[in-house]
């Protein structure tokens, strides 16, 4: 993932971000009681980043978003950027 960049000052992607923040914080603190670790460890704003993760779920991409607290860039499979309304929620919270 590239931490910051132009999806930090786009406001589609801001409006993006808001909307899957509301609905991941939810998911995140309360059904799946996610925690963090070495959040200290991540580069502040601005600094250029690349962040890398295994996950093993499809959920783990928007989990690191969300535990992030800050716009960032990230690979999504093609097919996964065709799709109609996701899609369009991907491109807007920064995939490439």
């Amino acid at each position: 993932m590239n931490v910051d960049g132009p999806a930090a000052t786009n406001p589609t992607s801001r409006a993006s971000y808001k909307f899957a923040y509301a609905i991941l914080s939810p998911l995140c603190n309360g059904y799946f009681r996610m925690t963090v670790s070495g959040h200290d460890n991540i580069p502040p704003p601005g600094t250029p980043t690349v962040l890398t993760s295994n996950h093993s779920s499809a959920i783990d991409l928007f989990a690191v978003g969300y535990a992030l607290h800050r716009p960032a860039h990230f690979v999504a499979k093609a097919e996964l950027v065709r799709l109609p309304l996701f899609g369009r929620l991907l491109t807007g919270l920064g995939a490439i």
